[in-house]
């Protein structure tokens, strides 16, 4: 059977949300693209659905919870240009399946000013998540364990605190695994007005494209 994931993205320009989007749609198991927050600047070409409000919203994670009919869900909380790595995807999948965790996060490269660097990130041990923990821009959710947080009776309505709810909650109900491979790369926005094509012609010094 098909594993199928649906994938959320934050706003971003035009040219770096295409450059997101054709990459994830090359990924076998991505079935659906939705954009979330519903700027001015989000390109409603690049994605076949809209979600509004703030990724951080308790009812935005509600609505992202809706929307998903994937087995897992992948949310990207970054607004930088994101590549996955080869088979990167499978990967997480793979970890996701064998341990059943209700989250997996990894390790990734992080592009800033022309230079690449690794960005390690570390376990997450029982009883000390802190509402800053790094788990990188990027996680891979189980759908059915974010459907049983949105379905709570008495969901708290947090405006900036939703994103860390929703992860005590994941981590009482499981594991957040930590996948200590460099999958990924986030490539920080250019702020000058070509600032979307130098952050392309960055990812393809070192041959991501």
């Amino acid at each position: 059977m098909k594993i199928r994931v649906d994938c959320f993205l934050p706003g971003m320009g035009t040219e770096q949300a295409k450059s997101v989007t054709d990459g994830l749609r090359r990924e076998e198991a991505v079935d659906k693209i939705f954009w979330v927050d519903g700027s001015e600047n989000d390109p409603a070409d690049e994605c076949e659905n809209r979600i509004g409000g703030p990724l951080c919203a308790s009812a935005t994670l509600r609505k992202i919870a809706e929307a998903s009919s994937g087995d897992y869900t992948l949310i990207y909380t970054g607004n930088a240009v994101l590549r996955m790595g080869m088979f990167a995807l499978d990967r997480m999948l793979q970890v996701a399946r064998d341990t059943n965790a209700g989250l997996v996060y990894a390790d990734y490269y992080e592009v800033r000013n022309g230079r690449r660097s690794e960005h390690p990130v570390i376990d997450c041990q029982a009883g000390s998540l802190r509402d800053d923990f790094d788990f990188g821009p990027l996680v891979l959710i189980r759908t059915e364990a974010l459907k049983a947080y949105a379905g709570q009776e008495n969901l708290p309505d947090y405006h900036f605190a939703g994103w860390y709810d929703l992860r005590l909650y994941l981590s009482r109900h499981g594991e957040l695994f930590h996948l200590n491979e460099l999958l990924y790369t986030k490539t920080e926005t250019d702020a000058r007005k070509s600032g979307e094509k130098n952050t392309l012609k960055a990812l393809g010094q070192f041959g991501i494209d």
